[in-house]
């Protein structure tokens, strides 16, 4: 159907193009349009409605004298009117004419035909009074018209809401049924009038070549007009059915020119009213250029101000100002603001390089402007972040656009070839909840909570902004902001965890054992659980200054415990990757040990197994200092991660913690067996102890026995308790 329609407005560029519409204004057998040489009066061109008329009038004019033919003078009128002529406006006069012997109205005015400057004079007979009357009310109204059309386009509303209602104020005067303007520059509006199947506006497009071609032919004025279509004999077939199809029985196609290049057409359909004064549409397509070119100027203003060059997009600047205007325009429509985010980017850069990344970049960049429709836009926040202002659908709506964005990011060739998938993290906020009007930062920052609450996710994931959700995050923020004083209070209270000795070699061992566990308390009471804080102090890198101070209560209780007379102790307390990473980690660690006189073989680090899988050089390097410094060092949660043999073997560990996922998960019982009891042989054999966590009954406890673990810990034996309690429990003479 594209291709057909560009077919179609060829041939009626070609078949049916007026060069004046003011030829329509000639209703009296003396009304005539002349077009003229000012510099030379020779006579090019006459029209008349009757060309018998015409041969009788004027003869064989053409080469001959203006004011030869038409005032029987031998030199220029003395009352011509050529030095007063411009192209912008016509010169209106009255004269009568003694060879005619005719009273007559003049309209002159420039105009460019074939490449030359000519004078073009409208003469209509107003010998009649009734006709001067008739004439200068078809003017009144005419300008009327064209101020009534200026109005909308003076202020600082946008193209498409200044230009609906002037097509509506022009389809209205000429009577019209229907009506568009269409633009074809996409960036420009496409505005439809009383059509319900416009549906063709949206596809076209056409090629320069083929602007450049119309344009050409409809320069000067001129306008594709059609009294009645039906009369159109020579027309193909594919013309004659669409006019059928959409009703079509006369048209107007005025033509819309911006610095000589064709941008757009204002068409009106089944003109009833004001015919012969359809040449007004050409004025206002002039109106419509000016605003156009305006918005044109603004863009590129905007383009240089707000506009990210190598992505080919809004940035964040440009995206405030033109989502507000959005936003504001489009009061009816609900959106929603979605906050993007590329996953493990800096990964990505780094091992594939700048140029893949920008590449990347681009893509999705591309992916979203196919995604916008014309009242959506979107912008590159920074880096690797982008926002899309889009309509607010249900939710399975917009997780399909997602995934449709997501499974085409994901064949980035660049990084697929390598079996790479380039992965997204979104955040939705859709705006118009009850929750008042938010600015547009405050709606980012509620998307951006989405999409950081499922960016840990595997694969792309999409997350939706809640109440529940903003909550949480700023319950978080107030754990933050409040853990640096809560530490300064002592409200970090250290609870221990026992760990019962079941094995022979644990039981001969002069030392208890317990795990320090951290609670956070407030007045007596507790105030957040570990669950609430570790994560979120991990992700913003306050873990380091909870593990220290862990660290250094643990040193001051294992001094206190033995100044008390009490049963010897080693606690094990948590280091995280954060602290294990940081510089200066061993030599602090080391000065609060002998700060505390702690003996070696009385304190245990924990780490994790995803510590020795994701730095697994370092881990080594600082487990062997760690060894030299007198520290007991173990594996926290083997066989949740992906640690292998090779860890073992490598490693100076002295402890290797199991989970209970380990030895509850999946499989048979006969197989989960095999391999315990063999990373248990392999353990006792490299010289370590085994503890398995998470215990919660006797019958799992007395498994683990036979297994061979030397130690068990879960609640079965004992909960986490607070230090007094677990001295009073455990290490007292009684106990």
């Amino acid at each position: 159907m594209v291709m057909q329609y560009e077919q179609i407005v060829t041939w009626l560029i070609d078949n049916c193009t007026l060069r004046f519409g003011e030829e329509l204004m000639l209703e009296t057998p003396q009304d005539f349009i002349y077009l003229s040489d000012p510099h030379t009066y020779e006579l090019v061109h006459i029209s008349i409605a009757d060309p018998e008329m015409r041969r009788r009038m004027f003869g064989d004019y053409q080469g001959r004298k203006c004011y030869e033919v038409l005032q029987g003078l031998d030199a220029p009128c003395p009352f011509c009117t050529n030095s007063r002529l411009t192209k912008d406006e016509s010169y209106i006069w009255k004269h009568r004419n003694p060879l005619m012997d005719s009273e007559f109205l003049l309209k002159d005015r420039l105009v460019d035909v074939d490449g030359r400057t000519l004078r073009m004079e409208v003469v209509m007979d107003v010998t009649d009074p009734e006709r001067t009357w008739q004439i200068s009310k078809d003017s009144l109204e005419g300008l009327n018209l064209l101020v009534s059309c200026m109005q909308p386009l003076s202020d600082e509303r946008s193209p498409a809401q200044a230009l609906e209602p002037l097509i509506d104020q022009a389809g209205r005067f000429f009577g019209a049924a229907q009506g568009y303007l269409f633009c074809f520059d996409r960036k420009l509006p496409r505005i439809t009038w009383r059509i319900p199947d416009a549906h063709f506006l949206g596809g076209l497009e056409v090629s320069e070549d083929t602007l450049a071609r119309w344009g050409a032919a409809l320069d000067g004025g001129r306008q594709i007009i059609i009294k009645d279509c039906s009369a159109l004999d020579a027309a193909p077939d594919s013309v004659r059915r669409f006019f059928e199809m959409h009703g079509v029985r006369s048209v107007c196609a005025t033509p819309i020119f911006a610095d000589g290049r064709l941008m757009g057409m204002l068409c009106l359909r089944n003109i009833t009213a004001h015919e012969k004064d359809v040449s007004l549409l050409n004025t206002v397509a002039a109106y419509i250029s000016q605003k156009l070119q305006r918005e044109a100027l603004r863009m590129e203003k905007l383009r240089a101000l707000y506009y990210d060059a190598q992505n080919e997009c809004l940035n964040f600047e440009g995206f405030r100002i033109e989502a507000a205007r959005l936003l504001r325009e489009n009061a009816h429509v609900r959106y929603a603001l979605w906050y993007i985010d590329i996953k493990r980017f800096k990964y990505i850069n780094d091992v594939f390089g700048f140029d893949t990344g920008n590449g990347l970049l681009k893509t999705l960049a591309q992916l979203l402007r196919s995604e916008c429709a014309a009242d959506e836009i979107f912008c590159r926040i920074s880096a690797d972040k982008f926002a899309l202002l889009a309509h607010c659908g249900d939710e399975a709506a917009m997780r399909t656009r997602f995934s449709r964005m997501a499974g085409q990011l994901s064949a980035y060739a660049p990084m697929a070839k390598n079996h790479f998938n380039a992965e997204l993290a979104a955040g939705v906020y859709s705006i118009g909840r009850a929750d008042g009007s938010p600015r547009l930062d405050q709606m980012l920052t509620r998307a951006n909570m989405a999409q950081k609450n499922v960016k840990s996710m595997p694969g792309s994931t999409l997350g939706f902004y809640s109440e529940v959700l903003r909550k949480n995050v700023m319950r978080e923020i107030r754990l933050e902001s409040e853990m640096r004083p809560a530490l300064e209070r002592g409200e970090f209270v250290l609870y221990l965890q026992a760990q019962a000795p079941i094995s022979t070699r644990a039981l001969e061992s002069a030392r208890m054992r317990a795990e320090v566990l951290v609670r956070w308390e407030r007045n007596g009471r507790i105030y957040a659980v570990p669950g609430e804080f570790i994560d979120l102090f991990e992700r913003t890198g306050s873990i380091i200054a909870l593990d220290r101070y862990m660290f250094e209560a643990s040193c001051r209780l294992i001094r206190d415990l033995k100044a008390r007379g009490r049963a010897p102790v080693c606690l094990a307390v948590n280091v995280s990757r954060l602290t294990l990473l940081r510089p200066g980690f061993v030599a602090f660690y080391r000065s609060i040990k002998e700060k505390y006189g702690i003996a070696d073989g009385e304190v245990e680090l924990e780490f994790t197994e995803n510590i020795a899988v994701e730095d697994f050089n370092a881990f080594e390097d600082v487990l062997r200092e760690l060894k030299g410094a007198g520290f007991i060092c173990s594996m926290d949660d083997f066989g949740t991660g992906q640690s292998s043999l090779n860890a073992l073997q490598s490693l100076p560990l002295d402890i290797l913690k199991l989970d209970r996922r380990f030895f509850s998960g999946g499989g048979t019982q006969g197989r989960r067996q095999t391999v315990i009891t063999n990373v248990l042989r392999m353990a006792r054999e490299l010289d370590m102890y085994t503890v398995a966590e998470g215990v919660e009954s006797q019958s799992q406890a007395e498994a683990l026995q036979t297994l061979g673990f030397d130690y068990i810990q879960g609640y079965v034996f004992s909960r986490p308790i607070p230090a007094p309690e677990y001295e009073a429990e455990f290490l007292t003479r009684e106990n």
